[in-house]
């Protein structure tokens, strides 16, 4: 009974730990939250040290496996690009992540030499993972209510949140719910795994994500090679049953065109180009241009946020930490080192994955499952950048220990788990004031949080990133020379990050080097020259015209409607026009707002609600503008208060549209949500968002909220 117990106890202590590292540790959905990390850390530390308490008890060293020496010539060219890196500091904790995986990795392997169960260690992730599909598909059925609720079927693709991520997810998880259904001696076992396999297939198909498509068939194709005995010996059980070749043959045919009709609407996606290369473009040629530069050693790993911005000329639409492919991703951050690292534990891998196959032992489907995850991963990684994701690295070094044979034992990697707990403690030390400056800066505590920010910089003098972000504290404190000397530290190795030559340039001004302050204003405009923030204050500094902003004229037609301002006969045209579109269903987001604005403003308000029902069905790309039409609408039924806050929210989504997405770079910590001087906050605004806000300022007034309404009024000016 004490044995029952222990088992059961220590199954579910598995089952936990991996929920923790998946989701809570993992930071699902990207979460980046200190006090997390701190405690994945210290709980990382717990389990290592307890581990190799046990093994110096036991007397017994630590297996050892053939990707050992792989492990430790990766971690040897991460470490060589640490000194070359642009920020050393910022490549060193992705050594340090790199340490902490390869730990999950021997921790796995030597459990597994002990006896743990591959079969529970498997039914741990997919019941983990399943949590993550389960709340994908809640997205997927949402997007169909919102559709049927019209009496409609779709009219527009639709992507789950974190389509990259969930389709890594769900290319691990798949395979093991394959391993349980073929172990699986119960019917109910088996129906419930028969649609959580559906399931995931629905959820991928919605990822919209062609290189979790492509990683989903590189892993059945491996699995399909495993079994290819089993298969057809299967198949040819089926074929001599002519009921079943019938009904297996029409449910092929039914899944087929379903899964085609469903797979080309969502290969059309609006955020994709035709090919799977789609938007590589933007962010391979950067990376091969990074590798030119540093052929050898690369710009040091968690350094292609750099690269990415020092390629572009203009403020980009996100900043993207990876190059999305792993060759590119390998040759950019770690040069010719880290690929050759790379190629060697591929070729090692292979070479000792043999015995995987058909393996005669009770754990050969688990073992099988895992190696067909690892293919659909790998494949996957050449157009996407997934395995840096935290939780899709736990499950590669789980599944690499899953698959791997036991060459011999010895203390070596015991040596590495403890060089991960010291280098941990370090970092929870060294990071703290970090933190805890950054918090204070977002709560607008400018003195505190520079304080904090030069303590954290005492720490870790080699973080290009803390001294940009120590600048910035320096400047809103007031502390104009400290921000220029910092800025200046960190534009040594960060040259290309345009927003912080302008922050630099700004403190110049505040510190009263007007010329300097032109100078070097100049050399961001050289990087980004079309922004609108630099050319404003540009012209500000030195008399010249301020720049022109590409009006949109629908919507300033429209926002005069609202107004009264312009009569609505002048739109008649427009709503004919689109009217038409609309009933033959060839029309996009955008046009169906602008028709709903129409009938708002010929107070065709039922109608108007149902556009507006079915704008948000789409799910379009254009929040703001769905913000301002549900504004106008409640407006048109007499409900100020309910039209405020839905402009007030338009406004919020506008105002982080602009240069200051620059700010929001957060690399791999923390940093503050905007970066930018305050003298370089002010920008020209469109004349419709003029119109807006001046309507907003007026309800406001109406409501008697007078303090809110000076506020927006003010914006307008």
């Amino acid at each position: 009974m004490i044995t029952l117990y222990g088992r059961a106890a220590s199954r579910v202590a598995l089952y936990l730990l991996v929920a923790y590292l998946l989701l809570i540790g993992g930071q699902y959905y990207g979460l980046v939250v200190f006090q997390i990390n701190v405690l994945s850390t210290i709980l990382l530390i717990v389990i290592a040290i307890c581990w190799i308490g046990w093994r110096l008890k036991c007397k017994r060293g630590f297996a050892q496996t053939p990707l050992d020496l792989p492990i430790f010539l990766g971690l040897g060219a991460a470490a060589v690009g640490v000194i070359f890196s642009l920020d050393p500091s910022r490549s060193a904790g992705a050594l340090f992540l790199g340490m902490v995986w390869a730990g999950v990795y021997w921790i796995t392997a030597d459990g597994l030499s002990e006896g743990l169960s591959r079969r529970a260690l498997g039914r741990a992730i997919y019941l983990s993972g399943a949590v993550i599909a389960v709340v994908a598909f809640v997205q997927v059925i949402l997007f169909w209510r919102d559709w049927l609720t019209l009496g409609l079927l779709p009219q527009a693709s639709f992507r789950v949140a974190a389509p990259n991520p969930t389709a890594a997810f769900l290319n691990f998880i798949w395979t093991l719910w394959l391993a349980e259904l073929i172990e699986s001696k119960r019917w109910w076992q088996r129906i419930i795994l028969i649609a959580m396999l559906i399931l995931s297939g629905i959820v991928m198909l919605y990822t919209s994500s062609r290189g979790g498509w492509l990683g989903m068939a590189s892993g059945a194709f491996v699995f399909v090679l495993i079994y290819r005995h089993s298969l057809f010996n299967l198949a040819r059980a089926i074929y001599s049953r002519p009921i079943l070749r019938i009904v297996i043959a029409l449910s092929a045919v039914v899944a087929v065109v379903v899964v085609s009709a469903i797979a080309m609407r969502q290969w059309s996606h609006a955020t994709h180009a035709p090919t799977i290369a789609s938007s590589r473009e933007e962010f391979w040629p950067p990376a091969w241009e990074a590798f030119l530069r540093s052929p050898i050693s690369g710009t040091g790993l968690f350094t292609y946020s750099s690269t990415y911005l020092a390629s572009l000329s203009v403020p980009p639409r996100g900043i993207f930490n990876q190059a999305h492919g792993l060759v590119f991703n390998l040759l950019s951050e770690t040069g010719l080192i880290g690929l050759g690292a790379a190629i060697f534990a591929l070729i090692v891998f292979v070479k000792n994955v043999g015995q995987v196959a058909n393996s005669p032992d009770t754990e050969s489907h688990w073992r099988a499952a895992a190696l067909a995850s690892l293919g659909g991963t790998f494949a996957h990684s050449f157009v996407e950048t997934t395995y840096v994701n935290p939780p899709v690295m736990a499950l590669i070094a789980i599944a690499c220990a899953m698959v791997m044979p036991i060459s011999s034992r010895g203390w070596r990697n015991g040596i590495i788990l403890i060089g991960f707990c010291v280098c941990a403690l370090w970092g929870v030390w060294a990071y703290q004031p970090l933190h805890e400056g950054v918090e204070l800066g977002n709560e607008g505590r400018w003195k505190e949080a520079a304080a904090l920010l030069d303590e954290a910089i005492k720490r870790d003098p080699f973080s290009t990133w803390t001294k940009l972000q120590s600048g910035y504290a320096s400047h809103r404190s007031g502390s104009y020379t400290r921000a220029i000397d910092l800025y200046r530290q960190a534009l040594k190795r960060e040259p290309s990050y345009s927003m912080n030559w302008a922050n630099l340039a700004a403190a110049q001004w505040a510190n009263g080097d007007r010329e300097g302050a032109k100078l070097t204003l100049a050399r961001a405009r050289s990087l980004a020259p079309d922004s609108i923030h630099f050319q404003t204050v540009e012209s500000k500094w030195t008399g010249a015209p301020p720049p022109l902003i590409k009006q949109d004229e629908v919507e300033e037609r429209i926002a005069l409607v609202i107004t009264g301002k312009l009569l609505v006969d002048e739109l008649t045209k427009d709503r004919e026009r689109l009217a038409a579109s609309f009933e033959s269903r060839e029309i996009v987001f955008s046009q169906v707002i602008q028709l709903a604005e129409i009938e708002i403003a010929q107070k065709n308000l039922p109608r108007a609600n149902y556009l507006l029902k079915y704008a948000t069905a789409m799910r379009g790309d254009s929040p703001i503008t769905l913000e301002f039409a549900y504004g106008d609408l409640d407006a048109a039924r007499g409900d100020l208060r309910s039209a405020a806050l839905h402009y007030a929210r338009a406004w919020e989504l506008y105002s982080l549209q602009d240069d200051t997405s620059y700010g929001w770079l957060i690399f791999v910590r923390e940093g503050f949500r905007e970066n930018i001087a305050p003298e370089l906050a002010v920008m020209p605004l469109p004349r419709y968002m003029i119109i807006r806000l001046q309507t907003l300022s007026m309800w406001y007034r109406t409501l008697g909220e007078e303090e809110l309404a000076n506020r927006f009024e003010r914006m307008s000016k």
